[in-house]
């Protein structure tokens, strides 16, 4: 009997304990479970991802234009003088119209050329334009009056002849007499260079009274219309030289953009001070070209907290761009420094992977925000500058290399 109760007393505490077990285990089931969080590697970049990341601001410092003296005076003497051969020309007519020509005349041959003031006024052909029996000047919207004899009473045709064989100008006939043509060059004739000119009559009559019709006189020139166009100095070839300022590790000069940039970066540099670069573009030019300003687009002038990128750091920028005095064909161009400061515990927010212009240069692992691990800065000038020129309208500027005699 004993032995029975024995057996059923382990039973009964063998069962116990599984109970008090299953009890347990099910209170530490109902309790939250606590996973401890990965922390990511610390990540150093280097200064050559570094200069990669931190963005270079560009253009954004503004742009100015500055005129030549020399250029300009130049472009207004050609203009003053197309102005007063239009005056003579309104002049000649007047005085034509007071002074009566004797009708008598002579026969002609079919082609008149040069016939200069000495010849006798009673020969059939050209024998003024404006005033001149050489010298004279035609120019898109500009006045002609052409004198002479045996014009006819019936308008004909009046143009303006250039030695390139190609080239013809008709004139706009103002009134037509058989002593004297009022006529007008229209304006906006493009594309033909300042040359050699002649002015030729053709006549209606001159067939019918058994004479040649077609009267020529030249020795005169033509001017072209003038118009502005701007062209990249590059850097010697195109009739341009520089005198390059300050001892930067890193220049640069594009001739396809005229970017003229320096660049210095590392660990807690000092930047260079600002400096002057001299253009000089040398004259005379083919085609007529002169030289007669330039313009320029300056780098960031921006200063404040944030690096480029607007991570931790700074901005700062020591004056300035801008242009000096010229001297002749030779211009001063003032150029800043800007700087952008990094500091070491700026967090980065990177991509996955980091390339510039295609080439892969970092790659790195989630999370994306990492550590500069120490500062960086990084100190630029840069500006673009184009040349204005003022030359016939249409005319391509000169090449490279193409200078006048």
């Amino acid at each position: 009997m004993n032995r029975r109760l024995q057996f059923l007393a382990c039973v009964l505490l063998a069962i116990g304990a599984r109970l008090g077990a299953t009890e347990t285990t099910a209170r530490v089931k109902e309790q939250p479970v606590v996973r401890p969080t990965a922390t990511p590697a610390k990540m150093t970049l280097t200064l050559a991802q570094l200069r990669a990341i931190i963005k270079n601001p560009g253009l954004s410092g503004g742009s100015a234009i500055t005129r030549s003296p020399k250029g300009v005076a130049s472009v207004n003497a050609l203009r003053d003088l197309v102005r007063q051969e239009d005056a003579a020309a309104v002049a000649t007519r007047s005085l034509a119209a007071r002074i009566p020509i004797q009708p008598s005349r002579v026969a002609g041959s079919t082609s008149k050329s040069g016939i200069s003031q000495s010849a006798s006024q009673f020969i059939d052909g050209i024998h003024t334009v404006n005033g001149k029996s050489m010298g004279f000047l035609v120019s898109p919207g500009n006045n002609l009056t052409i004198r002479g004899r045996g014009f006819g009473d019936v308008e004909g045709l009046a143009a303006v002849a250039l030695p390139d064989g190609k080239t013809a100008a008709s004139l706009k006939v103002i009134r037509w007499s058989d002593v004297e043509i009022w006529a007008l060059l229209p304006a906006g004739l493009s594309g033909v260079e300042d040359q050699a000119a002649a002015v030729r009559v053709v006549t209606r009559t001159g067939k019918e009274l058994g004479k040649g019709n077609v009267f020529l006189l030249d020795h005169g020139r033509f001017i072209a219309e003038r118009a502005e166009v701007s062209v990249v100095p590059d850097g010697g070839e195109f009739s341009t030289s520089w005198v390059v300022g300050g001892s930067w590790s890193k220049t640069s000069y594009d001739s396809h953009t005229g970017l003229r940039a320096r660049f210095e970066d590392g660990e807690s540099i000092t930047c260079k001070p600002a400096g002057t670069d001299v253009l000089t573009v040398r004259q005379p030019m083919r085609r007529g070209f002169v030289l007669v300003g330039l313009t320029a687009q300056w780098g960031s002038t921006d200063s404040g907290d944030k690096d480029a990128n607007g991570n931790a750091g700074s901005r700062a920028f020591l004056p300035g761009y801008g242009f000096g005095d010229w001297n002749g064909d030779s211009i001063p161009i003032r150029w800043g420094v800007w700087r952008s400061h990094t500091s070491p515990q700026a967090s980065l927010n990177l991509p996955n992977q980091y390339d510039v212009n295609g080439v892969v240069i970092g790659v790195w692992s989630a999370p994306h925000w990492v550590s500069a691990g120490h500062s960086y800065d990084v100190c630029r000038s840069q500006y673009a500058v184009r040349v204005v020129l003022s030359g016939p309208r249409g005319v391509p500027p000169p090449i490279l290399g193409e200078l006048g005699d």
